[in-house]
């Protein structure tokens, strides 16, 4: 997992970053959970867009898509949808066109 500080990898485990000394606590993982779940609504809102198709993957507010999307625009909507969410630091987007 990286420091939602400094950007730094650091042991799944970990309590602190060994170079900013940020603490990681359990509200990352509560945080990360609620953005997942609030990625997966949207995309489900979405007529072109399956959250059943789609994977959301999170950690530490970096969210990871995988799956396939129906077009170009579509892909380039479910990482617009997950940028939005509050607390996304990144979007991964790797979602395969397959239409």
């Amino acid at each position: 997992m990286k420091c939602r500080q400094c950007g730094t990898e650091i042991a799944e485990k970990a309590l602190i970053c060994y170079k900013c000394g940020t603490a990681t606590t359990e509200a990352d993982a509560a945080t990360d959970a609620r953005i997942t779940t609030e990625v997966n609504a949207e995309l489900a809102k979405d007529k072109d867009l399956s959250a059943l198709k789609i994977n959301v993957d999170t950690k530490s507010g970096a969210v990871t898509l995988q799956g396939t999307a129906p077009s170009t625009m579509a892909r380039e909507r479910a990482t617009t949808l997950a940028a939005n969410i509050k607390g996304v630091t990144s979007v991964d987007n790797k979602l395969e066109v397959r239409g």
